[in-house]
């Protein structure tokens, strides 16, 4: 609830020319990690909002004109467990991806031990690189380029464009599952 309050406050104070907005959704984020209610990043608050941004003005006007406090709390409340039950059935997707790709990978004849130590690491590290392989696995050049030959044959990973020189892969389904809904889906 604090957060919420806080939020109301700093909307309100309205300190920049720009940006404030997204920095107060920021700060949702870091209050929650600061005070220790939220370990990692995992609610975006930030996409309720903008999914229903006529209501939150509504909400963040009625508490300046009517000091309609408990209306914004049970807005932003629900926005929370809407957000966090997105949280756990993405979490629950992410899994499945894992344990598919997984799967697909052991099953393939040119699965090396480099690619299956690569793939572990994916959910971490979705985008990679040869130099970032290299780094994470310790590694030769080589072994690092056919880890990721072998995830890219195994539809697991995908060049992320079309350069041939510090060329980056990214974990295609894990990425998408991340970004929908956001701006860098959209």
């Amino acid at each position: 609830m604090r957060v919420g309050l806080l939020h109301v406050q700093f909307e309100t104070l309205h300190p920049y020319l720009d940006g404030n907005g997204r920095l107060g959704r920021l700060l949702i984020t870091l209050l929650l990690r600061h005070w220790g209610l939220s370990s990692r990043p995992l609610l975006y608050l930030s996409l309720f909002l903008r999914q229903h941004r006529a209501e939150y003005y509504r909400r963040l006007s009625a508490v300046r004109q009517e000091g309609d406090w408990e209306g914004w709390l049970a807005f932003f409340l629900e926005g929370v467990a809407v957000v966090a039950d997105e949280a756990v059935e993405t979490a629950q997707r992410l899994r499945e991806v894992v344990k598919e790709g997984r799967a697909v990978l052991l099953a393939r004849p040119d699965a090396t031990v480099i690619a299956i130590r690569l793939f572990e690491l994916l959910p971490e590290h979705p985008v990679v690189t040869v130099s970032r392989v290299i780094t994470m696995l310790d590694c030769s050049r080589p072994a690092a380029g056919k880890a990721l030959q072998v995830l890219e044959a195994a539809g697991i990973l995908a060049p992320v464009d079309d350069r041939r020189r510090d060329r980056a892969w990214q974990f295609t389904r894990y990425v998408a599952i991340l970004r929908a809904g956001t701006e860098l889906g959209d």
